[in-house]
């Protein structure tokens, strides 16, 4: 199986690169997506993003929704998926959850395969 995008740029999340990416470490940019040094800055980016005010104070239902588009993914696949890892219900605000267990749950989702 060859290795995702999200692995080979070690950006978990598949965040885009931007200044927020950049202030947590991201180096450059591949096909849009923010590049990281490694897995570790790669991931505690993605849960620093979860952790901004801008997404706990959502729900978990508004924050994916917010994350991953409609006009990009089939968010209700995303949510229900988000759902179903974590055991949250997406009526609870992000504040009140384990963002690293989102996070974990959002890698799985965006593809994440190893080399």
């Amino acid at each position: 199986m060859k290795p995702s995008l999200s692995w080979r740029n070690n950006n978990p999340g598949n965040l885009r690169f931007g200044d927020f990416a950049i202030r947590h470490g991201a180096t450059h940019e591949s096909n849009g997506f923010a590049v990281f040094p490694n897995y570790e800055s790669g991931f505690s980016a993605l849960v620093a993003l979860l952790n901004t005010k801008t997404y706990r104070e959502l729900t978990l239902d508004a924050a994916i929704n917010r994350y991953a588009p409609t006009s990009e993914n089939n968010t209700e696949n995303y949510i229900s998926f988000i759902e179903k890892q974590t055991g949250f219900i997406r009526t609870e605000l992000l504040k009140n959850l384990d963002s690293e267990k989102i996070a974990l749950a959002i890698q799985k989702f965006e593809g994440w395969i190893p080399e």
